[in-house]
């Protein structure tokens, strides 16, 4: 309980498991990059749920993470580490489909805001985990991708004056 590490950082999760079955995830998980979610729930099926609905999980938190077990029926944990806290990795991202049509729940919607769509703070699958979800949801398959990465090339042109400093320091 460091002050240092308290607020958003502290709930950050860098998510790196993706279900490589499921047409949302599966060019995610095949590129190998990550998200980036803060303030993230587990999520599972409810034991109510209509028999003909499947419920297939699509992103995975981290082994290492942990979280609150809620004190009751619409209520939360406390947000302190003690021994009520349910430790290792949790469902946070589902597709459910089923007669009355599709939707795709999040445990967080951090994922899609600025600071991780565009900012240094999210990771690249953030906007693809975005867009393939939307493009599942109005069915339209063939829209579903990875996108290809921007790459950003920089380049110093050196004097000989700096070249010949860099061969003594580095080589000498």
């Amino acid at each position: 309980d460091d002050v240092f590490f308290e607020g958003m950082r502290r709930s950050q999760l860098a998510i790196t498991r993706f279900l490589p079955g499921h047409p949302i995830s599966a060019p995610i998980a095949r590129q190998g990059s990550f998200a980036t979610m803060t303030g993230a729930g587990g999520l599972g099926r409810a034991a109510d749920a209509p028999a003909g609905a499947t419920v297939e999980p699509l992103v995975f938190g981290p082994e290492q993470a942990f979280g609150d077990i809620p004190s009751g029926p619409g209520q939360p944990g406390d947000w302190t580490k003690d021994d009520r806290e349910q430790r290792g990795p949790r469902t946070l991202g589902l597709a459910v489909s089923g007669p009355g049509g599709r939707a795709v729940v999040f445990g967080s919607s951090s994922f899609l805001t600025r600071v991780f769509l565009l900012d240094a703070e999210g990771g690249p699958a953030n906007r693809d985990l975005g867009l393939n979800a939307l493009a599942w949801l109005v069915q339209r398959e063939e829209a579903i991708a990875a996108r290809p990465r921007e790459v950003y090339e920089s380049r110093d042109d050196l004097t000989p004056d700096e070249q010949a400093r860099i061969v003594l320091y580095v080589i000498v």
